[in-house]
């Protein structure tokens, strides 16, 4: 929600969307060794070994929540986020969850 006070509040509202999105680009990035949750041959990854079951589909899941709250907006995933996490939650057969919508 937009404060709606003053000039400097909206501007620091703003820094905390772009820090927030910078953030997630990180987050939704493929990353290489012991670092981040996804890995470039599309696994989940946390405390040093494969974690599948746990961190994986909740992080795709609020990913595509992320997704669907920002989307429309300068604040949305990037491209290669998205793609990246379409691709995981494919693999993963996820049967009951919350899909990131492809592009129209």
């Amino acid at each position: 929600m937009m404060p709606a006070f003053t000039t400097q509040e909206k501007q620091m509202k703003i820094r905390d969307m772009e820090a927030l999105g910078r953030w997630y680009t990180n987050a939704l990035s493929p990353n290489e060794g012991f670092a981040g949750t996804l890995k470039p041959d599309y696994i989940g990854y946390h405390h040093n070994s494969y974690y599948a079951s746990a961190y994986t589909p909740h992080a795709l899941h609020n990913a595509a929540l992320i997704q669907y709250l920002l989307s429309g907006t300068t604040f949305a995933l990037g491209e290669n986020q998205l793609r990246f996490v379409r691709i995981v939650h494919l693999l993963k057969g996820q049967k009951h969850s919350t899909l990131v919508p492809a592009p129209p």
